[in-house]
């Protein structure tokens, strides 16, 4: 019985549209398929005109089994006219929702129109497991010369005990066609007749004292390089539903770049309802086992934000896990990323960066896209250098434009503006920071630069070691950086000497003479004058030590030829009355 969804009406009515409303009626499954048993028991009882009529209702409301036997009816034309182009439809339309048998019937009518297409639909009803396929797909492949693989669907035809296909298999056995030769297990196969075939007796005679042995199972090889191929075909036929089982086959069967073509299925609703949680599911897993396809093509979902929530971070990272596993055009996608601006912030050097990884991989887009703009980054450098003395301002915007577009050279320029105060205010930590990172990129004359900031404190704290170890390691020149290196030990010593002279006078002045004494002799080896003029008055005066005026006077004399004036000897009363 059927009920109107829309009013009250109920009855055995068996179109699409209610008599009582007009409205067009919805059916369950559980009432199409009692619409099905009504239409077979009518076909029973040669009631056909309401079988028909059943058949018709069952196939508009594309109810895969009536679809199928309505199809057989008019492939008949049992009790109606015969109709195969009609046929073909309802098969089609039952094999798109991998209805096996259909496909099996479907591959039959087919060849009317292509031999290909109808070899895809046997080849794919055999998958899905129609029986009839086997023995017919058997034939096919034997024809084509694909002995193995012909063996294999004999094989599960005779598992459905199809007897021609068992003798088949058995005189395959015995001359090792597409099998191993082997008399035992051909006689395996014949000992399951018990009225053996007329050709076979001969054989079957040769055989009589042969223990029969069961074969192994045949397996064929390269089987998902099987599945693969029909996959193409059911994509190029414009199967959805076909490409869509196929990959699912070959994902249990542990293929990756199928599971990145069920999940795109899924997300998109290709072939199947749409469900981007689950496709995204099989994305992540194809993904986790290193598949470039299935991260750009995540990235592509994040990035459009058509079937999830958008989001560029993630867009982002899934293009560099992409590129990270061989995908040029995922990292030539993120050049164009950061070359608009549109999508994520403006960079032009990391854009280059990426343009350069996909060029290593062999985009040669992304190495057009990339020379494109080290050529751009290289004329606003030269318009700096050009600009600097008669338009300092300009040529700074010019540095700064060069160095965010990643070019190295640009960074000890810009460093150069900020020390010097080239077209912006004097900033030395700014100065520093650019001479570092140029450095630290691998410009070695920055390196110069960068050891003058630490031999001169620009920027930073004073350290002489730091700065001799940057000085020879750059491209300067030998005598330029000999200059600096004397010259930074000069200082180191002089400073050295200092800080001992000082020391040796705040002992003195305490008193403490023996110590003193002890500094002052360093400070006479070291070369320092004032500390050896104080020891020349320490030994004409006997002070803390045995005099002896003829070393104090030759103290004198090399203090004075270090530069060190005292004409009124002010300096030497000085000493006295600070120890006496």
């Amino acid at each position: 019985m059927i009920k109107c969804n829309h009013c009250d009406y109920v009855g055995e009515y068996t179109k699409l549209v209610c008599p009582a409303c007009g409205r067009r009626i919805t059916y369950s499954v559980g009432q199409m398929q009692e619409a099905l048993i009504r239409a077979r028991s009518a076909v029973k009882k040669k009631e056909y005109d309401t079988a028909v009529e059943l058949y018709l209702m069952l196939s508009d409301m594309q109810f895969t089994e009536a679809e199928r036997e309505f199809g057989e009816i008019l492939e008949r034309g049992t009790f109606v006219t015969r109709d195969l182009d009609e046929a073909m439809e309802l098969f089609l339309r039952a094999a798109k929702k991998n209805d096996a048998k259909a496909a099996y019937r479907y591959s039959r009518l087919a060849g009317r129109v292509s031999d290909e297409v109808a070899r895809f639909w046997l080849f794919y009803s055999a998958v899905l497991g129609c029986e009839l396929a086997y023995p017919a797909l058997a034939k096919q492949l034997s024809s084509e010369g694909r002995e193995e693989l012909a063996t294999y669907y004999y094989y599960l035809a005779a598992l459905c005990e199809d007897k021609e296909s068992t003798a088949e298999l058995a005189m395959r056995y015995c001359n090792g066609v597409g099998a191993p030769q082997s008399e035992a297990y051909a006689k395996w196969y014949f000992d399951k007749f018990f009225v053996p075939p007329i050709y076979a007796i001969k054989t079957i005679y040769k055989l009589r004292s042969v223990q029969a042995k069961e074969p192994p199972v045949p397996a064929p090889e390269n089987y998902d390089g099987i599945l693969r191929d029909l996959a193409k075909d059911a994509r190029k036929y414009g199967i959805d539903t076909a490409f869509l089982h196929l990959n699912e086959m070959l994902v249990r069967r542990g293929d990756v770049s199928a599971a990145v073509s069920v999940g795109a299925a899924l997300v998109e609703g290709v072939g199947c309802e749409k469900d981007a949680v689950k496709g995204i599911k099989y994305l992540d897993n194809a993904a986790a086992h290193g598949s470039s396809d299935a991260y750009a093509y995540l990235a592509g979902i994040y990035l459009s934000g058509e079937f999830v929530e958008k989001n560029i971070d993630e867009a982002v990272r899934c293009f560099i896990r992409a590129g990270e596993c061989g995908s040029a055009e995922a990292y030539e996608i993120l050049g164009d990323l950061y070359r608009s601006g549109e999508e994520v912030e403006k960079n032009s050097a990391a854009a280059i960066e990426y343009y350069d990884l996909a060029k290593e991989l062999g985009s040669q887009s992304g190495a057009q896209k990339a020379a494109e703009l080290k050529r751009r980054r290289e004329d606003f450098f030269d318009r700096g250098t050009a600009l600097e003395q008669t338009s300092p301002a300009e040529a700074y915007k010019a540095y700064a434009i060069a160095v965010a577009m990643g070019y190295l050279p640009a960074e000890r320029r810009l460093a150069y503006c900020y020390e010097h105060g080239v077209g912006t205010p004097k900033d030395r930590c700014a100065a520093f920071y650019w001479y570092e990172s140029a450095a630290e990129k691998g410009d070695k004359s920055a390196l110069f630069d960068l050891g003058r900031c630490y031999a001169e404190g620009i920027g930073v704290a004073f350290d002489y070691k730091k700065a001799i170890d940057l000085f020879i390691s750059s491209n300067a020149a030998p005598d330029a950086v000999k200059a600096r290196v004397v010259h930074l030990l000069d200082r180191k010593k002089r400073k050295l000497t200092r800080g001992m002279f000082s020391r040796a006078m705040r002992l003195l002045h305490q008193r403490k003479i023996d110590p003193a004494l002890d500094i002052l002799e360093l400070c006479e080896k070291i070369g320092h004058a004032r500390g050896i003029y104080t020891l020349g008055c320490l030994l004409e005066f006997g002070l803390g030590v045995n005099t002896d005026r003829d070393r104090a006077y030759n103290l004198y004399e090399r203090a004075y030829g270090l530069g060190f004036r005292d004409p009124r000897q002010s300096y030497k009363l000085v000493v006295l009355k600070m120890v006496r």
